[in-house]
């Protein structure tokens, strides 16, 4: 095979993919290369969340904050829990004795409705077990979760994933459940997309190469290796480079990394080396 087609998409400061196929003898369609811009744009976010450091700081800073100001009183940590960006649910003898606006608003439910209620009936029917068992184990002082998905019910009966949070602490000096809810309805759709984009890229006959910012190899994909004939483990770390087939111009290379720094596309052939050192062309799209 001797033609081939490639598209490069920058994941915002993460790195590049690189959607390389020996088997097309034409260019990528504009239409498709919007289709796979916008599934990459939206696996760049889903993976730059995932690498937030700094928010899963803010996050401690924030519950250490919280239980703080519990232990101190109603009036120092109304302001403190009402501002908290996260939904905020105190449970005792298994009542809800408080929440913050987060919740109420997630929830759908006004403040004085859900106070004095039972928290079990605000947990989805199917995952009511586990989280009342770990609600018991903790309360006793034994092993349980600390954090982990469920499923709660809003008052309109829709269905919200959730990440929960949960810790003893005091609560107007009675041992107390208090929970952080975390809406993860919009992580749960990038990570099912995010999911269909690798397995789209892990079956299709089209070589995908990801690298680091600096350009060295993270990801192949198996159509890679049957293309190239180098492995994965063989490429990992390295720089795409060694498909170089000494063959091209070196205009073509200027030519290429002037209309990418400038924001342009840039569409040429390059004649790649395979590993058995065989030659492949491929029109080429970035």
């Amino acid at each position: 095979i001797e033609q081939g087609v490639f598209a490069l998409f920058k994941l915002g400061n993460i790195g590049l993919l690189k959607l390389f196929s020996i088997t097309r003898d034409k260019p990528f369609s504009q239409e498709y290369l919007n289709q796979l811009r916008n599934v990459v744009s939206k696996f760049a976010v889903s993976l730059q969340g995932c690498l937030d450091h700094a928010s899963l700081m803010r996050e401690m800073g924030e519950r250490h904050e919280v239980e703080e100001a519990l232990r101190q009183g109603e009036e120092k940590y109304r302001n403190v829990v009402e501002r908290a960006s996260d939904g905020i649910v105190v449970i005792q003898e298994g009542k809800i004795a408080f929440t913050n606006n987060s919740l109420r608003s997630m929830m759908q439910y006004g403040k004085d409705i859900v106070i004095g209620l039972s928290f079990n009936q605000f947990i989805h029917p199917s995952e009511l077990p586990r989280v009342a068992d770990y609600y018991r184990r903790r309360m006793a002082g034994d092993d349980a979760p600390q954090v982990y998905e469920t499923i709660l019910v809003a008052a309109d009966g829709t269905n919200i994933n959730v990440e929960l949070n949960a810790a003893v602490t005091v609560f107007e000096g009675k041992p107390a459940d208090l929970v952080f809810v975390r809406d993860i309805g919009a992580r749960k759709k990038f990570e099912a997309e995010r999911a269909q984009l690798v397995m789209a890229v892990e079956q299709t006959t089209d070589a995908v190469v990801i690298t680091d910012t600096k350009g060295n190899i993270r990801y192949v994909n198996p159509a890679f290796e049957r293309i190239t004939g180098y492995s994965r483990s063989e490429v990992f770390g390295k720089n795409p480079r060694l498909l170089k087939s000494g063959r091209q111009e070196a205009d073509t290379y200027h030519a290429m990394w002037a209309a990418l720094a400038k924001g342009q596309a840039w569409r040429g052939r390059f004649q790649n080396k395979r590993k058995d050192g065989s030659i492949f062309t491929c029109d080429t799209i970035i």
